[in-house]
């Protein structure tokens, strides 16, 4: 019986050691569906197949975009039209909206990370694998550079990104330096513009950027002036009294957009602005009676193209009246009238029925 006790004994120990067998089991398997959940909110996201994203904002409606498949990520979301991934793995993204030009990949405000849609539904960005959370951005810009690379004053276009910095520079505006360090600076010279004036002067000078340059006397037939901002251009005048004046005129400001200049007459701190096809009247000397007219004719590029014309009628000293270029023998001699202009005599003949002799 004590045997049969044991055998007892024995088989019900068996039976309950598979009941806590069971029991253990049991609540291995329920507390893996309690912690189920939970781990699908922190294991990483990965796209089995590509994944459409629908209603995403660009311009002033939404598009299409496109989660490639394989794409790994922490999470990805969608509100209200703005697509974001935080702490991306392989993380791509595509768009078949031919109107989108880049994608744009951007962490608070600036570009990151930038692809070219130059094959809809094909090209495709590439998120940083920095941890973080980004926002894809399409764009109707047809280069990256535009976003990933520095602004620069005055550049038109820029350098493909990495490398940026100026490619080309707006009118007015010349290429310094090169690759990431050309920038724009305005062009400089008399040899960025024209060499010749659509004034009606019957003379025209040629004044450098930022050149102090004494052209003469100012006559009624006018002299164009071929100059630019802040550079100095000093002459005389014949003035109402009779007698003639020294004065310069500079050019303070230049509006290269809407051709409008801005600009002094130094002597008595007359000013006046103007834009193409303008003219205008000063009195230099006070006395309420107009001495110099200043028409403005053209811009180009960054030259200012001025006619000034003087409105009294100059007095010509006899010692002055007579010109020959120097040096050239039977050079033409020329008179200068009181009009400022230069008549030729045709024929040594016809001069020594002015003048004794030619000294």
């Amino acid at each position: 019986m004590v045997m049969d006790g044991y055998k007892v004994i024995e088989k019900f120990n068996k039976n309950n050691m598979n009941m806590r067998n069971l029991l253990i089991i049991a609540a291995l398997f329920m507390s893996a569906l309690i912690v189920s959940p939970i781990l699908a909110a922190t294991t990483d996201f990965t796209a089995d197949s590509a994944i459409t994203v629908t209603g995403v904002t660009f311009g002033g409606g939404t598009i299409d975009m496109t989660i490639l498949n394989g794409s790994t990520a922490e999470s990805w979301s969608f509100n209200g039209g703005t697509f974001t991934a935080t702490n991306p793995g392989t993380f791509k993204v595509s768009t078949a909206d031919a109107t989108v030009g880049v994608i744009n990949i951007t962490q608070g405000g600036s570009t990151v990370e930038c692809a070219v849609n130059s094959n809809p539904g094909t090209s495709y960005v590439t998120l940083p694998t920095t941890a973080g959370t980004y926002t894809i951005a399409p764009s109707s810009s047809s280069s990256c550079s535009t976003s990933l690379c520095s602004s620069v004053d005055n550049a038109a276009t820029y350098n493909a990104y990495p490398t940026c910095g100026v490619a080309t520079c707006n009118a007015g505006y010349r290429i310094s330096g090169s690759d990431s360090s050309a920038t724009c600076v305005i062009v400089g010279g008399s040899g960025s513009g024209s060499s010749s004036s659509s004034g009606s002067g019957s003379s025209t000078e040629t004044v450098a950027l930022g050149e102090v340059k004494n052209i003469g006397t100012i006559f009624t037939s006018g002299k164009n002036l071929l100059t630019y901002i802040d550079s100095t251009v000093n002459f005389s005048i014949s003035i109402s009294g009779g007698s003639q004046e020294e004065h310069s005129l500079v050019i303070t400001e230049l509006d290269m957009d809407n051709k409008h200049i801005d600009f002094t007459v130094n002597s008595n701190s007359l000013t006046a602005s103007l834009s193409v096809g303008e003219e205008v009247l000063f009195d230099v000397d006070g006395d309420e009676i107009n001495d110099l007219k200043v028409t403005f004719n053209a811009l180009v590029v960054n030259q200012i193209d001025l006619t000034l014309e003087a409105l009294q009628i100059a007095t010509v000293s006899e010692d002055t009246r007579l010109i020959a270029k120097e040096g050239v023998e039977g050079a033409a001699v020329y008179y200068i009238a009181n009009d400022g202009k230069k008549y030729v005599f045709p024929d040594p003949k016809t001069y020594f029925t002015w003048y004794n002799n030619f000294d």
